[in-house]
């Protein structure tokens, strides 16, 4: 839309007005969609995420018609130098100018490497933001009723996230390495599906920070009130967190040490292809392949369909004859984050697939391309607490410290198209992949270069963990 307002009917070197105010005119739009949670995605159910790719998407159109606006002013007074002089001199061209620069540094501290690896920065530029709408209020008198419009807009979204999503809870914390598991007790239940995040605000961290968690647990009924996460130290609040909880085992650390957490969510959307249920029906063939911390989804997942699956009574057969979990790591030493609960299901696959040869088979396969000696490294044992109760204790899982064949670790690529085999036009082929984008990648082109002469029957599902 904003392309034939821009250039149908005016010429803009001319008289760039045009782009000027169709630049203000983006900004209720921008501050709308702001937030963690806004009350947008409350009107419309969009994803946090793809609402923030919008956000950032009308900011950078903002700076690009700020620029054309710029631009072509001065393109047009540099033809008179003494005019160009002295009209930058005058307070309507400086607060321009000002506002124009606060724009571009809100938008240089919003780059990926900065969201990312300096989000404190990242937070800190934004607030030039208010710089902005000051500047351009005395810079031209039409722009104040666009921007009480987008301040009212981000007020309702601060209203939504504080009193319609947000809820206190407490939390136990324990250090694993590179990561931190999160045990969560809501004073109320938590309805959420597979692949669904949380945003978590931790005061002892910090007050002003909220960061997206897949849940990793699976809620056994409607009153369940405990949530299951892992943080991986990738940035300063991870990194912080970790350190917090190192300090805490070696404080050793009893039961009744608890932090507040405010949690907002559950956020994401809700697809059938991933009810364990929809799967176990449809899919001959279940493949959940998972890139470092994206295994948290993917471990979901396989908790999902074995609660379904070895707890559950079931009035309908199986469908699906074969499981493929695959997790793939550059250090060895994280696969301790769920190691031994794999192998537990592993165990109560195999048994339940001797007493009933039409019971799905579980295969694990763990691949880790890092260092060869990282393996050396003693697997520390998963810690247990009172929360630890993500599934169901009967049969083999009852019995947490039982001795147990540790599954194999494989120091070679994971390759995707080992799978793909499996697709053909009478038996169908589900996969479901969470990892970094050039993960997702792989799994895409080999779906995509299968043959769809034969009716290969494959769904694929990719989410990105970042």
């Amino acid at each position: 839309m904003l392309l034939p307002l821009l250039l149908v009917g005016t010429t803009l070197w001319l008289n760039s007005n045009r782009a000027g105010f169709l630049t203000i005119s983006l900004v209720p739009f921008l501050l709308g969609s702001a937030g963690k949670y806004s009350a947008l995605q409350l009107i419309t159910g969009m994803s946090a995420r793809r609402l923030n790719l919008f956000h950032r998407f009308l900011g950078y159109c903002m700076v690009t018609l700020a620029t054309v606006h710029m631009a072509c002013m001065l393109y047009q007074w540099a033809k008179f130098p003494k005019f160009l002089a002295t009209y930058l001199t005058t307070t309507k061209v400086q607060h321009g100018l000002a506002g124009y620069a606060c724009l571009c540094l809100v938008v240089l501290g919003s780059l990926y490497p900065v969201r990312v690896y300096k989000y404190e920065f990242f937070l800190g530029s934004h607030l030039l933001a208010f710089g902005f709408i000051g500047s351009i209020s005395v810079h031209t008198p039409y722009a104040m009723r666009y921007f009480l419009t987008g301040i009212l807009c981000y007020v309702l979204n601060l209203l939504a996230c504080y009193f319609v999503q947000n809820r206190m809870a407490h939390m136990h914390v324990f250090a694993l390495p590179d990561a931190t598991r999160l045990r969560i007790r809501l004073a109320s239940p938590l309805n959420h599906h597979p692949g669904q995040h949380v945003y978590l605000c931790i005061p002892k961290i910090s007050w002003f920070q909220w960061h997206p968690f897949t849940i990793t647990n699976v809620a056994q009924s409607d009153k369940d009130t405990k949530l299951e996460v892992y943080a991986t130290v990738r940035g300063n609040f991870t990194r912080q967190l970790h350190q917090a909880a190192v300090s805490m085992d070696k404080k050793a650390a009893n039961d009744s040490d608890e932090w507040e957490v405010m949690v907002m969510g559950p956020c994401g959307r809700h697809t059938s292809a991933t009810d364990p249920e929809t799967m176990l029906q449809q899919q001959r063939t279940i493949v959940i392949a998972s890139a470092g911390a994206g295994v948290t989804w993917g471990m979901q997942m396989l908790r999902q369909l074995a609660t379904s699956l070895l707890y559950k009574q079931r009035d309908q057969p199986v469908f699906t004859k074969n499981i493929y979990f695959c997790w793939t790591v550059r250090r060895a030493e994280d696969f301790c984050w769920f190691r031994q609960e794999l192998a537990e299901y592993a165990a109560e696959f195999d048994t339940a697939h001797q007493a009933d040869a039409l019971f799905p088979k579980l295969h694990v396969a763990l691949h880790y391309t890092g260092d060869p000696a990282s393996l050396s490294l003693e697997t520390p044992d998963e810690p247990v607490d009172e929360l630890d109760e993500s599934l169901p204790k009967s049969g083999l899982l009852s019995e947490k410290r039982r001795d147990i064949t540790p599954l194999p670790i494989q120091q070679c690529r994971f390759n995707p198209t080992d799978y793909m085999c499996h697709a053909s036009s009478t038996s169908s082929l589900g996969i479901f992949v969470c990892g970094p984008p050039p993960f997702n990648r792989v799994f895409k082109n080999g779906v995509a270069a299968l043959d769809h002469t034969k009716s290969c029957q494959v769904t694929l599902i990719c989410e990105d963990f970042d």
